[in-house]
């Protein structure tokens, strides 16, 4: 007899629940996949030469197969497909954060784009003139730099540092911030300090009524 048209298939299999981290773990090794699959149950096919990953029926990564152990094999797509959403994410981030801290930064932004200008690099240099000035006076920056046609960073530096040595304040100096997603972009509104000084006034009455009982318990 003939041998069969198709090889039949020796392939080990086996189904593998991917967590966060866009890998799967296979015989002590970790191969990339595709990070939009994540968190999902895939289908691992291998054999002496190579692992391939499917799902739904469909191939989504091939690999060499390594038989060292604690490896990660990677394709370098699926590293450069992660890095450009991560950096996508982080500039959305960015700009949300600035929306809501200088609402003009959104047509300085339009404005920018209709320029053809670097975004990612424009949202860095506005974001660290917030650190720097607040929100309030980087707002009142911006309006004045759109109305003047200043349509960079460094345009509204020079304004900021000009408001400044008008209003007698101390240099601005950049804020060292944590790495940290809930720290770079919290957004903190100001409030009246009013209240602080009611605060003030109250403990002085208190102690004025302290001292007097003193007084009178000694005489």
């Amino acid at each position: 007899m003939e041998l069969p048209h198709h090889p039949f298939p020796t392939e080990e299999r086996c189904q593998i629940s991917v967590g966060k981290t866009p890998y799967v773990r296979f015989d002590g090794n970790d191969y990339s996949i595709p990070h939009t699959l994540a968190n999902r149950t895939l289908e691992l096919r291998a054999t002496l030469e190579r692992v391939r990953v499917l799902f739904d029926g469909e191939v989504v990564a091939t690999h060499p197969r390594s038989f060292d152990r604690g490896r990660e094999i990677e394709d370098p797509a699926h590293i450069e497909a992660l890095r450009r959403e991560k950096g996508e994410a982080r500039s959305h981030r960015a700009i949300d954060r600035l929306a809501h801290a200088a609402p003009s930064s959104q047509e300085l932004f339009g404005r920018l784009a209709e320029h053809g200008e670097n975004l990612g690099r424009a949202t860095q240099l506005v974001l660290e003139l917030l650190e720097q000035y607040g929100g309030e006076r980087l707002e009142a920056a911006i309006r004045e730099g759109l109305g003047a046609r200043v349509l960079h960073a460094h345009g509204l530096r020079q304004i900021l540092e000009r408001n400044r040595r008008t209003e007698g304040r101390p240099p601005a100096f950049p804020v060292v911030l944590p790495d940290d997603p809930r720290v770079r972009d919290l957004a903190v509104s100001p409030h009246d300090l009013d209240g602080y000084d009611e605060l003030l006034e109250s403990e002085g009455d208190d102690e004025d009524e302290q001292e007097g009982d003193d007084d009178g318990e000694q005489r």
